[in-house]
């Protein structure tokens, strides 16, 4: 169908690096897929226009277009990857030291997904959100949100991860002068024991640094890429 050719030139077009027309036929089949009334396809277009908006360096077009993502899936009542596009954005807001931006987005996530039940997807936002209150100066939360992460960490034993978090906590208490974090203390020794990346005193260990989020818009659907930043030691 021309749909599907369209779809196809699509792929193609992005596996070149040729963003251009990439879009050009992703524009095409969305008109396609919106006159045959089929959302998901039209979804899938979306996250390859996305694509080719970061290959040319244009992340407000992108965000947008995930945006127009949002509203399908929410149509159709997804709320697993309503919440997966929400967490993808606040990271990607994150990355763009867009701190209030990067909270909007994670925020509802993170109530969505502990619906859902989904611990590991619930520390991801967590995470996020503390990074991004730390930006913005908003110190308290960041401590609440570290130590959501934290918990998760510990319960999933990945130390890794878990010193990670312990250091974002230590840090953000501390510079509202309350430096003495024993839970996070505790929590940092107990990764290094295990393993975990960095390991020794966390008032040696210099501030945990956010590293940029590897995002995969592939078509095809949304495949959220790994917090790679925040999971450095365990997105």
């Amino acid at each position: 169908s021309l749909a599907a050719a369209l779809h196809e030139a699509l792929h193609v077009h992005l596996s070149r690096g040729e963003p251009r027309e990439a879009r050009r036929a992703a524009n095409e089949a969305r008109a396609v897929y919106q006159d045959l009334g089929r959302p998901g396809a039209e979804a899938d277009v979306l996250s390859g226009i996305a694509c080719a908006h970061f290959m040319e360096h244009r992340p407000d077009e992108a965000i947008q277009a995930a945006s127009e993502m949002l509203a399908i899936y929410r149509r159709q009542g997804d709320r697993r990857r309503e919440a997966e596009l929400l967490l993808e954005i606040g990271a990607l807001q994150l990355d763009r030291r867009m701190p209030s931006r990067a909270i909007r987005a994670a925020e509802p996530a993170l109530s969505m997904f502990r619906g859902l039940g989904d611990d590991v997807s619930a520390r991801k936002c967590a995470e996020v959100m503390a990074f991004a209150h730390r930006m913005r100066d908003t110190m308290k939360e960041a401590v609440s949100n570290a130590r959501e992460a934290m918990e998760q960490y510990q319960q999933h034993g990945d130390p890794n991860g878990l010193f990670v978090a312990a250091r974002l906590a230590y840090d953000a208490r501390a510079s509202f002068g309350e430096s003495d974090d024993r839970v996070a203390a505790r929590a940092a020794r107990e990764a290094a024991k295990s393993g975990g990346a960095g390991g020794g005193p966390l008032e040696a260990a210099g501030p945990v640094a956010h590293q940029p989020w590897a995002c995969d818009w592939s078509p095809g659907g949304l495949q959220p890429g790994p917090p790679m930043g925040l999971r450095r030691g365990g997105l």
